[in-house]
C-alpha cells in the first residue's frame, strides 16, 4: 500500500529541471530520494511579485511506501487521498428539444464529457461556431 503526500509551495528559480524540484519536495518531507516511488507535478505557476527575482512556484505529489516516515511543514506537506469521479449514468429520456451547451469553458466541456455516452441530443454553441451532434443508439 503507498501514500500520496503532497508538497506545496516549492520555490525554483526560472532555470530549473525536474530533477530540482523533486530533489527540493524530498528535502521538505524529509524522506530520501529512493523511497519516493513516483512524484507528479500537480501545479505550476510563476511568481511575478518581484520583477528581477521571477522564480516558479510547484506543488508536487510524492508517492511513498505506507511505512514511511515524513515531516509534516506548516501546512505545506500533507497526505491526500485520491478521489475517482466517476459520474453518474443517464438514462435515455426523450426530450422534445436538444440540449443546448452554451460556451466552452469547464463547465460546458464537463457536461458534453458526460452527455457523451447517453443517447440525448445537443446542441454545443461557442463563440467560435456552431457545432450539432444527434445521437441515435
Amino acid at each position: 500500500m503507498t501514500r500520496i503526500i503532497r508538497v506545496s509551495q516549492i520555490s525554483v528559480s526560472l532555470r530549473h529541471d525536474r530533477e530540482q524540484v523533486f530533489q527540493k519536495a524530498c528535502r521538505m518531507v524529509g524522506v530520501r530520494a529512493r523511497d519516493v516511488q513516483r512524484f507528479q507535478i500537480v501545479k505550476q505557476s510563476v511568481d511575478a511579485r518581484h520583477k528581477e527575482d521571477l522564480k516558479y512556484i510547484y506543488s508536487i505529489d510524492l508517492r511513498i511506501g505506507e511505512k514511511t516516515s515524513y515531516r509534516r511543514q506548516d501546512g505545506r506537506v500533507q497526505e491526500v487521498f485520491p478521489v475517482e469521479y466517476h459520474p453518474e449514468a443517464c438514462g435515455n429520456v426523450s426530450l422534445s428539444a436538444p440540449v443546448a451547451v452554451i460556451g466552452s469553458g469547464p463547465a460546458g466541456l464537463f457536461a458534453l464529457i458526460c452527455w457523451q455516452s447517453t443517447a440525448i441530443s445537443r446542441l454545443f454553441l461557442s463563440a467560435a461556431n456552431v457545432w450539432r451532434r444527434d445521437r441515435r443508439m
